[in-house]
């Protein structure tokens, strides 16, 4: 705090003193050579700062551009990423770092990750931003007043999720269809496991990767459940790069279409 904003003092000049009287000099300070005027300027000082409503410090954040999105297993994905600093009442930005799941990848404040084969599971993107010793702002009084001052220091970032996952590939179709051909097939992400499609052919065909169980098929249209009727095989289904994954098929078949509305559910 810079005290001496409290204003200028101008003492008498002649004090009268003698010998054991205090004397308090000109510069009204509580760097004198007297110290028992440094203890009575302090302890008012703190009196009148104590009085004073104290400015108000808002804390600076860090920001990264919404590189956010759920892409297949296998994908090839360019993730852009930007790091922003809203600085509020800190000091200027000193230094900017990108992470991906806690680790460095970039000194700087923009990267390009690239990102080949993308495997099962969730990257994690952050940045932090140093920052320098923000102003001292004034008080109610006018005063500097550093009571919240906003010193350097470092902030992070919200996290961003590139999340990579396998899918599920359904169809009603008029014949079997081979785990090859799996991928012409309507798709949905492997999480997205409960859903209708209209049965207006023979079979119905859902391949989903290993683990996924089927607990419910019903015909909406009747309320019959359909579950007792699917078989399930053990086969290999290619991902977004060609390599194959553990799936299982469950198939429906029926004399004639059921042309009603259907709802899967897995677990």
């Amino acid at each position: 705090m810079n005290y001496n904003q409290l204003g200028p003092y101008n003492p008498p000049k002649d004090t009268g003193n003698t010998g054991g009287d205090i004397t308090i000099d000109a510069a009204f300070d509580a760097n004198s050579e007297n110290p028992v005027q440094n203890k009575l300027i302090s302890e008012f000082r703190t009196q009148v700062l104590n009085s004073a409503e104290p400015p108000n410090y808002s804390s600076p954040s860090a920001m990264l551009n919404n590189v956010s999105g759920t892409y297949e297993v296998g994908e090839d994905v360019t993730v852009n990423l930007s790091a922003g600093f809203n600085k509020n009442d800190a000091g200027d930005a000193t230094g900017y770092r990108l992470t991906k799941d806690g680790q460095i990848i970039a000194n700087a404040q923009t990267f390009v990750d690239e990102i080949t084969n993308g495997q099962a599971g969730t990257l994690t993107y952050r940045s932090q931003v140093d920052y320098a010793d923000g102003p001292i702002k004034q008080n109610s009084f006018g005063i500097d007043d550093d009571r919240g001052q906003i010193e350097e220091g470092t902030v992070t970032s919200s996290p961003r999720n590139v999340i990579f996952r396998n899918k599920i590939f359904y169809a009603s179709t008029a014949a079997s269809v081979l785990a090859e051909n799996a991928r012409t097939l309507s798709d949905r992400y492997e999480n997205q496991d409960d859903f209708n499609l209209t049965a207006d052919e023979r079979f119905i065909t859902v391949f989903v990767p290993d683990g996924k169980t089927l607990t419910t098929a019903k015909n909406e249209d009747t309320n019959e459940s359909l579950l007792a009727g699917f078989a399930s095989t053990s086969v290999q289904v290619a991902d977004a790069a060609g390599t194959l994954r553990n799936y299982t098929k469950y198939e429906y078949s029926s004399a004639v279409p059921l042309n009603g509305n259907v709802n899967l559910k897995f677990s």
